[in-house]
């Protein structure tokens, strides 16, 4: 998505060396940095604790309308 909506950046003339000199710069993609990756380190464990919570709190049960079309 980063590439789509901010270009080709470091990736349009793609080359190892390239690439090296861009990570070790910090250029890898625009729009993505240190926010985005701690972001996604913390919603991982919360949505994971979510789902458990949800696990346990409520019953899963067939809805009757959908059981034709989920029947395997």
């Amino acid at each position: 998505m980063s590439v789509i909506l901010f270009g080709p950046g470091v990736f349009g003339d793609f080359s190892f060396a390239a690439l090296g000199d861009a990570i070790v710069s910090g250029y890898v993609l625009e729009g993505i940095g240190i926010g985005t990756v701690v972001a996604a380190l913390i919603n991982g464990p919360l949505i994971t604790l979510c789902g458990r919570w949800l696990d346990a709190h409520f019953e899963r049960t067939q809805n009757p309308r959908l059981a034709k079309y989920l029947a395997v």
